[in-house]
């Protein structure tokens, strides 16, 4: 199966998708490691050091920053619906 999906071959893949009540803990598990990681970045911007690793650290700063907000959105977005 591993050899058929490295060509691009997902004849006899079985894909499973979470039920409802599965996405949703998926989803706020991820959101809370996405709010910990912007709030990593955060604590770290002004450091000199991570700032030299981590260039352009702006643009660390803004993907943590979308990922919670997009998290939020679909956590947000799936509550409402229900």
């Amino acid at each position: 199966m591993i050899d058929g999906l490295r060509r691009g071959d997902l004849e006899g893949v079985d894909v499973v998708e979470p039920d409802e009540d599965q996405l949703m803990a998926e989803l706020r598990e991820e959101l809370a490691m996405a709010r910990e990681h912007l709030r990593t970045v955060l604590d770290c911007y002004w450091d000199r050091e991570w700032r030299r690793d981590h260039r352009p650290p702006e643009d660390h700063l803004w993907r943590a920053a979308e990922a919670v907000s997009s998290l939020e959105q679909a956590v947000h977005g799936a509550d409402a619906s229900h």
